[in-house]
């Protein structure tokens, strides 16, 4: 009897120690709820809020002028007074119109844009010189950050979510300038002889492609030219007699791409090879709007997205 007693005694205190174990646990978890909702609401508001989510920010009027990826040049442009609604004293625009507006003008979109439209688009495009120049300082910024915090002991939560945003950054700056520098070695005897393009190149990709063309005609010529007879030794023509230059690759214009209208563009020829401002019918030309969806030529758009009027998808 005494035995069968001692056991129970035994599974009871078996039980109480189980129940106290997950009550620990409970507390622990909610814890770190807590201080997890702590980190998010204050330690990273700035640099975070561009890997959580941008539409948080907005619906929750937080101010994105102190974030790193804030583009300064727009800040006076969100600096004006909000006008109100006359007599209801509400506000004149919308939580969600302001998220639309708001993330339209920081760095990592507009890098996002351009990586996309130099990706999209058949022939190499203006060089975003002012903003790769923001892109680097702040990657540089961020870098220092995520050091100093290692460094200090900071949680290691705080340092990875600053170590995503600034991986995510590094990845859009290197695939923008990885897609310039494809284009550049596919066409790059093209792009240097016509001036068009070899304006719309950086100092850095200037360099590049001199080095590459001295480089591609010195091999070509002790391999290959000056074992041709004299009037084959042209790299860019087939022989002396061609008049232009048929050996040279060009970006095919009349690819079709995805193109989102942003702003209404002008009358456009479908055909590309039709040069007069006169349209015969309506079915002579089209005309993009705001928010037009569209698979088009690329030829006939190609200075709407040069102007912005247009992005590629």
């Amino acid at each position: 009897m005494k035995f069968s007693q001692g056991r129970c005694g035994f599974g009871v205190a078996n039980n109480l120690l189980w129940l106290a174990s997950i009550l620990k646990v409970l507390l622990v978890k909610a814890k770190a709820e807590i201080s997890l909702l702590e980190i998010f609401s204050l330690e990273v508001e700035s640099t975070t809020r561009n890997f959580l989510g941008n539409r948080v920010c907005a619906v929750a009027g937080l101010d994105r002028r102190n974030d790193l990826w804030y583009d300064h040049e727009k800040r006076e442009e969100h600096s004006k007074p909000v006008q109100m609604a006359s007599g209801a004293g509400d506000w004149s625009s919308s939580p969600i119109d302001d998220y639309e507006t708001l993330i339209s003008t920081t760095d990592v979109e507009l890098l996002k844009r351009a990586w996309r439209n130099e990706k999209a688009s058949p022939e190499i495009l203006p060089f975003q010189d002012a903003l790769v120049k923001r892109a680097k300082e702040q990657i540089q910024l961020m870098e220092e950050t995520v050091d100093e915090f290692e460094e200090s002991g900071h949680d290691p939560l705080i340092v990875s979510l600053y170590q995503m945003d600034l991986d995510r950054a590094q990845f859009l700056l290197r695939s923008y300038l990885r897609v310039r520098l494809q284009k550049i070695e596919k066409f790059m005897f093209c792009i240097w002889k016509n001036d068009t393009y070899r304006d719309r190149l950086s100092e850095e990709e200037k360099s590049f492609i001199e080095s590459c063309i001295r480089v591609i005609e010195k091999h070509l010529d002790e391999t290959v030219l000056s074992k041709l007879p004299e009037n084959y030794r042209d790299i860019l023509k087939q022989s002396a007699i061609s008049e232009e230059d048929d050996m040279v690759p060009e970006p095919q214009l009349d690819t079709f791409v995805v193109a989102n209208c942003k702003r209404a563009t002008r009358p456009l020829y479908l055909d590309s090879n039709r040069q007069s401002a006169v349209f015969d019918n309506r079915d002579d030309y089209f005309q993009m709007v705001p928010g037009d969806l569209c698979i088009i030529r690329y030829k006939p758009f190609r200075e709407e997205l040069i102007n912005g009027n247009i992005d590629l998808v």
